[in-house]
């Protein structure tokens, strides 16, 4: 892990000299003026520096590391971070010292897994930041063990204790501490340690949540990793079985023919089905991990378009629906021609869902403007309620109350294809007027 660079901020107070009681009293009034304008300066300066290199990395322990790191020396002489584990431990996740001889023994130390007693305690159980201006003369105070061990190692002139708080839960506490003879900590200090472990705290949530999504998306990936591999032989066993049953049912006696051939249809139906839904959700998975990838060839507008139309012709008969092309374009498009065709027939294959019988689908390509190819489908169907269009290319996405067809990512796939290839998707639609989903690709530049 590389060490974080830590704000070059000097956060520390001018010593001052004056030669009398008198002069000093009106040295300090001055500087003390003085002193808050600039510290304020600079301790927007070390924000400002701070911030910057907490929100460089998603990275959970990277984040932690370099909190610890950005407050040592131009806060503390020594810094603690502790956070709180699923398992309900505390964990020392951080720590820095000044001085190298003593910052690798630091480490070594752990704080109590259970603090219930003390300052330490309190400050997980109230969540308020606990400032200690003169820790020497501050004696008597009952804490645990491991703080205890740590106030006695470093001897402390001063000291605070700010939570970590972000997304209304508390899951950390950072300690800052004093050890240069004469270095007392104030509530200045203390409010500028409590910014820093807010946006600290903010960044260190966002990497846990950056963290959860890598596993969940790594999860994913194993399923379908698993899924491919032993569903997928499986299914072709079956389709093959499917397959021998419709072949030998024309020679078994008209009742059994009747039956095999029910049976088998069903059963390569089902078989197709299942194999269409497991390509689905490893190209949707493709897609949101940015592993697509996309061949781009110059291809005829027209030859794909016929193509596809051909594809559902036998579909579209099953209907009575007309099924039918219009292609304004002569030229060609920068495509993979195999990934456009999925996109076409993901959208032809809703408009058969959703157009009645004796209705009418219409694929069509023409130029809007120069150097774009629009490719649409267009159906005589119910039409899509204006409420609904913004979610019709969110994966899983059901309508409400309508009937269920599938799973929901036949238009998600169509919306990642085409962004991958430089294009635009959307949707034009009345109630009761039909829809139209459009797309658009990269025309072939003439020569």
């Amino acid at each position: 892990m590389q060490s974080a660079r830590p704000p070059t901020v000097d956060l520390s107070l001018p010593v001052l000299e004056a030669t009398s009681a008198a002069e000093r009293l009106a040295a300090e009034g001055e500087a003390v003026q003085v002193d808050r304008e600039a510290l304020h300066a600079r301790g927007l300066e070390f924000l400002a520096e701070a911030s910057k290199l907490l929100a460089s990395s998603p990275d959970y322990a990277t984040t932690i590391a370099r909190l610890a790191q950005l407050t040592v020396p131009p806060l503390a002489d020594y810094c603690f971070v502790d956070v709180l584990e699923d398992s309900g431990d505390v964990r020392r996740a951080a720590s820095e010292h000044k001085d190298p001889a003593k910052d690798a023994f630091m480490r070594t130390l752990e704080p109590s897994r259970h603090p219930r007693i003390g300052r330490v305690a309190r400050v997980w159980g109230r969540g308020e930041a606990l400032l200690v201006a003169d820790a020497r003369a501050d004696q008597g105070h009952e804490d645990d063990e491991g703080h205890q061990a740590l106030l006695t190692l470093l001897e402390p002139c001063s000291y605070m204790l700010v939570p970590l708080v972000a997304g209304g839960h508390r899951f950390g506490v950072m300690g800052l501490f004093a050890t240069q003879p004469g270095r007392r900590y104030r509530p200045v200090d203390l409010a500028l340690a409590t910014v820093l472990a807010d946006r600290a705290a903010l960044a260190v949530y966002y990497a846990r949540l950056y963290e959860n999504l890598e596993r969940a998306v790594h999860a994913r990936d194993d399923l379908l990793a698993i899924v491919t591999h032993d569903l997928r032989n499986p299914l072709a066993a079956i389709a093959m079985g499917a397959a021998l049953v419709l072949k030998a049912a024309p020679t078994a006696d008209p009742e059994t023919r009747a039956q095999l051939k029910k049976s088998g249809e069903v059963i390569r139906r089902s078989a197709r089905t299942m194999d269409t839904l497991i390509g689905d959700l490893l190209d949707l998975a493709t897609i949101e991990s940015g592993r697509l990838r996309i061949e781009k060839k110059a291809h005829k507008v027209g030859e794909i378009v016929h193509d596809v139309v051909e594809m559902f012709a036998a579909v579209a008969e099953e209907k009575a629906i007309r099924l039918g092309a219009h292609v304004e374009v002569p030229g060609e498009v920068v495509c993979d021609r195999d990934r456009i065709l999925q996109v076409l027939s993901n959208l032809i294959g809703n408009a058969v869902k959703f157009t009645p019988e004796r209705g009418a689908i219409t694929v069509r390509a023409l130029s809007p403007r120069p150097g774009v190819v629009e490719l649409s489908v267009s159906d005589t169907g119910p039409g899509v309620p204006p409420e609904n269009r913004e979610k019709m290319f969110d994966a899983y996405w059901q309508a409400i109350g309508g009937k269920r067809q599938g799973v929901g990512l036949g238009l998600a796939i169509a919306k990642g294809l085409v962004e991958a290839h430089g294009g635009s998707i959307g949707v034009r639609s009345a109630e009761g007027s039909g829809t139209t989903v459009w797309f658009t690709l990269p025309a072939l530049a003439a020569t």
